[in-house]
C-alpha cells in the first residue's frame, strides 16, 4: 500500500462513527495499562501528584440527515493565564482528590453514572481487581474535573479505555490519560481555568506538513534551554494554536496503539517559536 492510499484510508477511517469506534474499543483490549504500577511509584514519592485526564473524542456531523457522515475531532481545552501552564492545549483534568473521588468511583463501579460499559468495561476487568479499581478512580477525577472546567456531565460520556500514564518531571505530576467518546453536543460553559474549548480534528495528524519543531522562550523561571519539541500546528477558529509537550505526545499514543502507526514525521519541516510568559509556571493566582 503506498503513503497517500494508506493515508487516504485513514482519513475515512477516522470519518466513519462506528467502524472507528468499534476500532479503538477493539484495540483497547490489547493495550496493558500501567496505572497501578505508576501509583504505587507515586505513593512512594510524596513530592509526585496524580491527575486524572479526559481525552474527549466527538463525532462533529456534517450531514444532518445522515447519522454516520461527519469526523471524529478532540474535544480539548485552552488554558487560561489564571492557572499554571496558561495557553496550552489539553484534556480536562485535574489531580485527584482520595476520599471524593474514591465515593464517585465506587459509584461508577455499580454503574451510576454508566460511563463504563459492555466490552470497555470487560477489557478492564480483565486487567485485574487492582487495575479495575485504579481506572475508576481516575474516571471519577476526570469526570469531575470535565464537569467543573467546561460543564460535560457524565450521562454524555462512555468511557472507552486508558491510554499510558505520562509524566512530567517539571511538575511532579503524571497524567492518567483516559479517552472517553462525547455521545451528544451540550452546552460547553468553561470555567475561569479554561480560556476556550479547542476543535482539533484527527485528520490534521494524518498530514505530515501540520507538524513541527516548537522552540520555546521564556522569562524569568519559564526559561527553556530545550532544543525544541514536536508539535502541531494548526487553527481554530481563525487563531493559529500549538498542541505540544504532554498532550501532544499522549495523542501521540492514541494514534500508535489504535491505529499502529506513528503519524509524526522524523524531520518536521516548520519551525515554530512560542514565548512562555513568567508566570507560566504558577498562573495568575500565585
Amino acid at each position: 500500500m503506498t503513503t497517500k492510499s494508506k493515508e487516504r484510508f485513514e482519513i475515512d477511517l477516522l470519518r466513519d462513527r462506528r467502524r472507528f469506534l468499534t476500532l479503538i474499543i477493539n484495540r483497547f483490549e490489547h493495550i496493558p495499562s500501567d496505572f497501578s504500577e505508576r501509583y504505587r511509584w507515586i505513593g512512594e514519592h510524596a513530592e509526585w501528584r496524580a491527575a486524572g485526564v479526559l481525552i474527549p473524542l466527538f463525532f462533529r456531523h456534517t450531514d444532518t440527515e445522515r447519522e454516520e457522515q461527519g469526523e471524529f475531532v478532540f474535544k480539548l481545552i485552552k488554558r487560561s493565564s489564571r492557572v499554571p501552564q496558561g495557553g496550552d492545549i489539553g484534556g480536562p483534568g485535574g489531580m485527584i482528590e482520595p476520599l471524593q473521588d474514591g465515593r464517585r468511583a465506587h459509584l461508577i463501579a455499580w454503574g451510576i453514572p454508566p460511563v463504563l460499559w459492555g466490552r470497555p468495561r470487560k477489557t478492564v476487568r480483565k486487567q485485574g481487581r487492582e487495575a479495575f479499581r485504579h481506572f475508576l478512580l481516575f474516571a471519577a477525577a476526570a469526570l469531575r474535573e470535565s464537569k467543573e472546567e467546561v460543564n460535560l456531565g457524565p450521562l454524555n460520556i462512555r468511557l472507552l479505555g486508558a491510554l499510558p500514564t505520562y509524566s512530567l518531571r517539571l511538575f511532579t505530576r503524571t497524567i492518567f490519560p483516559l479517552v472517553g467518546y462525547i455521545r451528544h453536543p451540550w452546552a460547553a460553559v468553561p470555567n475561569d481555568e479554561v480560556e476556550k474549548i479547542v476543535d482539533v480534528p484527527l485528520s490534521l495528524f494524518c498530514d505530515p506538513s501540520n507538524y513541527g519543531m516548537l522552540r520555546l522562550a521564556g522569562e524569568g523561571d519559564a526559561r527553556n534551554e530545550s532544543p525544541g519539541f514536536p508539535c502541531l500546528l494548526f487553527s481554530d477558529k481563525g487563531t493559529e494554536e500549538i498542541l505540544w509537550g504532554a498532550t501532544f505526545t499522549i495523542i501521540r499514543s492514541f494514534f500508535t496503539n489504535v491505529l499502529q502507526q506513528d503519524p509524526v514525521p522524523e524531520t518536521p519541516l516548520t519551525i515554530a517559536e512560542r514565548t512562555l510568559p513568567r508566570n507560566y509556571l504558577t498562573g495568575d493566582n500565585s
